[in-house]
């Protein structure tokens, strides 16, 4: 109860903004604050999380230079959800969250924890279909990785821009992924 009430205080705290920042604008600051809490280390995106020339392609291709949040319907409830990667304090690295929309509170999930220069990272959505997976396996595939992955709703991508990308896919309360390519 104590969570509860400590979620909907943060909920509807004020965040300071960065002006001119295209993701400051793409989330709104209840959420902020509840990932800020829940992922300690952790620093919410800024467009300058990445190189120039990917965000210049990004607001050439897609309408905004954040390429740290992404929001699609990602569990087919037909209410936005965000795909969102957290910056680790030290900008060294980065971990992928779903926070999805469940009325008053929200469900979390971590994805995937980028060890990688962040500047590469991106996260986006793919919309419903069969996907096929890239990668070649020699052995058991991952937990939860599929060779073919079909989903009835937005799948949460993310991955290094121009290389190839993992997509996952929640389907009955499990992520499921496959790797495919740009």
């Amino acid at each position: 109860m104590n969570r509860l009430v400590v979620l909907l205080a943060l909920l509807a705290c004020p965040l300071p903004s960065l002006a001119g920042d295209a993701c400051d604008a793409v989330m709104p600051s209840g959420l902020k604050a509840v990932l800020l809490s829940l992922f300690a280390g952790y620093r919410l995106p800024r467009e300058s999380d990445n190189l120039p020339k990917d965000i210049k392609f990004a607001r050439e291709h897609a309408g905004s230079g954040c390429l740290g949040v992404e929001t699609a319907d990602f569990d087919g409830d037909g209410s936005a959800d965000y795909l969102v990667a957290m910056t680790s304090s030290d900008g060294r690295g980065a971990v992928v969250i779903v926070a999805m929309s469940r009325g008053a509170n929200g469900k979390f999930y971590r994805l995937g924890t980028w060890k990688n220069d962040r500047l590469r990272l991106y996260v986006s959505s793919a919309p419903a279909g069969t996907y096929d997976d890239v990668g070649e396996t020699d052995g058991p595939l991952e937990k939860g990785a599929e060779e073919h992955l079909a989903c009835s709703h937005s799948l949460a991508v993310f991955g290094a821009t121009e290389s190839s990308r993992v997509a996952y896919c929640f389907q009955n309360g499990k992520w499921k992924n496959v790797w495919i390519s740009d």
